[in-house]
């Protein structure tokens, strides 16, 4: 999900923020990406249903799969990421960008060697906080294919393209442990949770080391 989003929304966040011009068009789809980010998770399983799972019309075909999921997700993290794009771009002091100009730099350089280093701490801590987000999500995937829960091991790799029979949606794989009857069940629900809860902070802990590494650069 985060291969597909971050550069697609990087790239989304660098040209409404720095090249589009301010026209009716421009403040359209500002609109659109900041309604998106509203959106309830299982409207965004929706349009991976019609778009990625679906033949026929504009669905790419892919089926029930991990592949046409983990898109899904992606599709859902990048409003997020490009709104922290365009927070971090706006937080570069513009006495940055005429500094560059006036010693005769092009757009792109001004972009690429000054700006970006600048906000690159805000714009990894905004796409990792958009990872922990979807994280934990479970109604886009049931949309999708995920609507199952397993008592064995899945074959690693086997449902990237091949179906729903051998992945699930850790939430709700907990929802159904918690269900059964005797007390082991219960402690792999409590194990699972625990396991998510630990990975959530992990994803933070990353977070803030990584701003704080490319903040410490900015200040060397």
């Amino acid at each position: 999900a985060m291969i597909v989003s971050i550069p697609i929304s990087i790239g989304a966040a660098i040209y409404l923020e720095e090249y589009a011009a301010p026209t009716k068009m421009t403040k359209l789809i500002q609109a659109l990406v900041t309604n998106l980010a509203g959106v309830p998770s299982i409207v965004f399983g929706m349009f991976g249903l019609a778009i990625f799972v679906k033949q026929g019309g504009i669905g790419w075909g892919l089926g029930p799969s991990v592949l046409a999921a983990g898109l899904t997700m992606g599709v859902m993290a990048m409003p997020i990421i490009v709104l922290a794009g365009q927070e971090a771009l706006r937080s570069v002091p513009r006495s940055m960008r005429e500094s560059a100009y006036g010693v005769g730099c092009t757009k792109w350089e001004v972009t690429r060697d000054h700006v970006l280093p600048s906000a690159m701490p805000g714009m990894m801590t905004g796409s990792i906080l958009a990872m922990s987000r979807i994280m934990g999500e479970a109604a886009p995937l049931m949309v999708v294919g995920a609507a199952t829960v397993m008592y064995f091991d899945p074959e690693p790799l086997a449902a990237i393209f091949g179906g729903n029979a051998d992945y699930t949606v850790i939430p709700l794989q907990i929802y159904f442990w918690t269900s059964e009857p005797g007390h082991s069940w219960h402690s792999m629900a409590a194990a699972a949770s625990i396991s998510l809860i630990v990975l959530l902070i992990a994803m933070n802990s990353i977070a803030i080391v990584l701003r704080q590494h490319f903040r410490k650069r900015l200040n060397s």
